[in-house]
């Protein structure tokens, strides 16, 4: 259930017209099965099940796995990695609650500070670093905050021997640039995108035919075609040195 509200939460906020899904018709369908304590899916209800898992894949397809989504969701996480680093040296101001997030496990936080941490209280800080810290912390925040957002190349078609060449060449690149300050290891980054396929249920989808529970892929074809994931792989890097990195992209296809 908790799947169904996100997707629609998500689709709605996004404006993806292919995360919308007959949630009246899956609510109708389903019912429990007292001899196995589970809930079930009447037979009525496979077609819309169907549409719900294909919503799901391309969501991830087109949504969670988006290419902008994957740089936003990196550089923010490399922003909080520069925080951390600069509040344990004692070269940051954060509150009682940022403070905990920064420097405590997440298993290990107390309710109140688990509880305290929302957006407006991230986007405060962020904001707050953006004018004060060190030069890293400050940009990193910046291009957040102001969707100055790295670049994405998707190179999923190169070997691994080439993708690595490629994260090497971003690195050096980076490293030689006299005129900014951007640390390969906050700059640039080899992301795995993951479609995530119907495998993900470990108990599967039970659908009621007659008085049999027979599981949902045994008798659909197209739940059968969703169950292998799908795997993308991106370069993640920032704009001024995208040439080179395109570059050296296109000579390992050219081959």
């Amino acid at each position: 259930m908790r799947s169904l509200d996100y997707l629609l939460r998500d689709s709605y906020f996004t404006g993806a017209s292919y995360g919308k899904l007959d949630l009246d018709r899956i609510l109708l369908a389903l019912d429990y099965d007292p001899s196995t304590q589970q809930l079930v899916v009447a037979q009525k209800g496979q077609a819309a099940i169907e549409h719900y898992l294909v919503v799901r894949y391309f969501m991830y397809a087109q949504v969670y796995n988006h290419p902008k989504n994957l740089a936003s969701a990196w550089g923010l996480a490399q922003a909080f990695r520069r925080a951390q680093e600069q509040l344990i040296a004692g070269n940051l101001e954060a509150d009682s609650t940022l403070r905990a997030w920064l420097t405590q496990p997440s298993t290990e936080l107390s309710l109140a500070d688990y509880l305290a941490a929302d957006d407006g209280r991230f986007t405060y800080h962020l904001q707050r670093w953006q004018q004060e810290g060190d030069p890293i912390l400050q940009d990193l925040c910046r291009r957040y905050l102001d969707r100055d957002l790295l670049k994405t190349l998707n190179i999923t078609d190169l070997s691994n021997r080439e993708q690595q060449d490629l994260l090497a060449l971003s690195q050096t690149l980076l490293a030689k640039r006299a005129d900014s300050n951007m640390p390969a290891t906050y700059y640039t980054s080899l992301q795995v995108a993951l479609t995530r396929g119907y495998t993900l249920y470990q108990q599967g989808i039970p659908l009621q035919i007659g008085q049999r529970l027979i599981e949902i892929s045994d008798v659909s074809p197209l739940v059968q075609a969703l169950v292998k994931p799908f795997r993308r792989t991106w370069i993640v890097y920032p704009a001024e040195i995208a040439t080179e990195i395109r570059t050296k992209a296109a000579s390992h296809r050219a081959r």
